[in-house]
């Protein structure tokens, strides 16, 4: 599991990058961490890290399905490596949308990321919720937009995340792991969280 790095940040254990463990501006929290991992032959490179964020959560159903989270959410990639932009355009593009909005996707996160993403910058997408027609993005501090009226997004890349194929395995064993934790607690994940789902 996640340790903790330093008052209000959690390290992430498999690249030591740290997250805080609530946005104050939103009341959202930390609810699960993870690493996208790369097998390239025999060795495994650390990507980037994600944590997840959200309001308090009904910790059966998360344990149950994690798919289930309510909003408002959001998610933090934090990269531990330099990443070309086409890599992350490339591997975000597995999202299940339909096509035109796929494109719109593609296009906005070409433009935003240009060449590459430097180990340390983030990116960041936030929802209101699963069924949002808005994904707001934020590139570390060189790009911040909507993508608006574009119907599944949200689900779609949160579910790369969340879904039955997760980039970050751990990410998910986290959230069940935390759920289950809450179950035994009798409180909601994400109980420290000001915003409720």
């Amino acid at each position: 599991g996640a340790e903790p790095a330093s008052v209000g940040r959690v390290l992430e254990p498999q690249t030591r990058l740290a997250f805080a463990e609530s946005e104050a501006s939103s009341g959202l929290c930390l609810l699960g961490l993870g690493a996208r991992i790369k097998a390239l032959g025999p060795a495994r490179l650390s990507v980037y890290a994600v944590g997840l964020y959200g309001g308090r959560q009904d910790s059966a159903v998360v344990a149950r399905d994690v798919e289930a989270l309510k909003g408002p959410l959001r998610l933090v990639l934090i990269f531990a490596r330099s990443v070309s932009g086409s890599t992350i355009v490339d591997a975000l593009a597995r999202v299940k949308v339909a096509p035109v909005v796929a494109s719109n996707f593609r296009e906005a996160m070409v433009e935003a990321l240009g060449r590459k993403i430097a180990a340390g910058e983030t990116i960041t997408f936030r929802c209101a919720n699963l069924a949002a027609t808005e994904v707001e993005v934020r590139i570390g501090d060189r790009a911040d937009f909507t993508l608006k009226k574009v119907p599944g997004l949200a689900a779609a890349l949160f579910g790369l995340y969340l879904g039955a194929d997760p980039v970050s395995p751990a990410l998910v064993e986290d959230l069940r792991t935390k759920a289950h934790r809450a179950i035994t607690e009798r409180r909601p994940l994400g109980a420290s969280c000001s915003t409720s789902a």
